[in-house]
C-alpha cells in the first residue's frame, strides 16, 4: 500500500515592525519581508542558541553600536530615537507563531509595559504612522504578555512628541496576526496603498498595485 505523506508548511521568518508595516500598505510590507528574510532568520538563529530564546537588554548608558541596534527601526533614524526615546530596558526574544518563528524587540519593556519609539518628518504623516506605531506596539504587548503598552512618535518639523498609553488588545492583535498569515500566504489580495505613501518606497519599481505605477 503507498503512502502518502503531507508536507510540512514552509516556515516564515518575521520581523514585528515588518508585520505592523501592513497598516503602512501590504505590498510594500510584503517586499520588506522577502527582503529581510535571510538577515531575520540569521538573527532568530543567533537567539535560539540562548537558553530561553532571550537576550536581556539594559537601559542605554550611552550612545549605542549601531550593531547592537534591533532590525525592527527601518522607519526613523537612530538619532531620533537616542534624543528623544523614554530609556527602559528591553528584551530580544523568539517566538513561535504557528510554522512562523518571530523576532521582537520593543524599544523599552517593563514589568507591566511594552514600549516603542517612532519618528517621522512632520505631523502630517502622523495618520499614517500612528496605526503602524500602535500596531507595533500591541504586537508586542501581547508576546511579552504586558498589560499595557505606550508608544511615541516624534515630530521632527515641529519638535513635538505625539504619545498615547493604552491596554493591550489580544483581540486585535490576533485577528491583524491572521490578515499578515493569509497575506503572505497568498489567501488574500494586496490593497493599493494611498498614492502619497508610494513616493518613498524602496520597492516602487516593481509593485504592480502602486496607484503611481503606470
Amino acid at each position: 500500500m503507498r503512502h502518502e505523506t503531507t508536507a510540512r508548511p514552509r516556515p516564515f521568518f518575521w520581523n514585528v515592525a515588518t508585520i505592523a508595516k501592513l497598516l503602512w500598505c501590504h505590498q510594500s510590507a510584503i517586499f520588506k519581508m522577502r527582503k529581510e528574510t535571510p538577515t531575520i532568520k540569521s538573527a532568530i538563529k543567533e537567539v535560539m542558541k540562548v537558553p530561553n530564546w532571550r537576550v536581556s537588554i539594559p537601559r542605554r548608558t550611552g550612545r549605542p553600536a549601531r550593531s547592537v541596534r534591533s532590525a525592527d527601526h527601518f522607519d526613523g533614524t537612530l538619532d531620533d530615537e537616542e534624543r528623544h526615546a523614554r530609556n527602559y530596558p528591553t528584551e530580544r526574544r523568539v517566538f513561535k507563531w504557528r510554522n512562523s518563528l518571530i523576532l521582537a524587540q520593543p524599544d523599552g519593556l517593563t514589568s507591566r509595559l511594552a514600549y516603542e519609539f517612532k519618528s517621522c518628518a512632520k505631523e502630517f504623516w502622523v495618520k499614517f504612522e500612528k496605526p503602524v506605531a500602535r500596531l507595533q506596539v500591541q504586537i508586542y504587548g501581547y508576546l511579552f504578555g504586558r498589560p499595557k503598552v505606550r508608544y511615541d512618535i516624534w515630530l521632527r518639523e515641529e519638535q513635538e512628541m505625539i504619545s498615547a498609553t493604552e491596554k493591550t488588545d489580544r483581540a486585535y492583535v490576533e485577528e491583524q496576526m491572521e490578515k499578515w498569515g493569509r497575506l503572505v500566504a497568498g489567501g488574500m489580495r494586496p490593497w493599493p496603498p494611498k498614492a502619497i505613501k508610494c513616493s518613498s518606497c524602496d520597492f516602487l519599481a516593481e509593485c504592480r498595485i502602486s496607484p503611481s505605477t503606470p
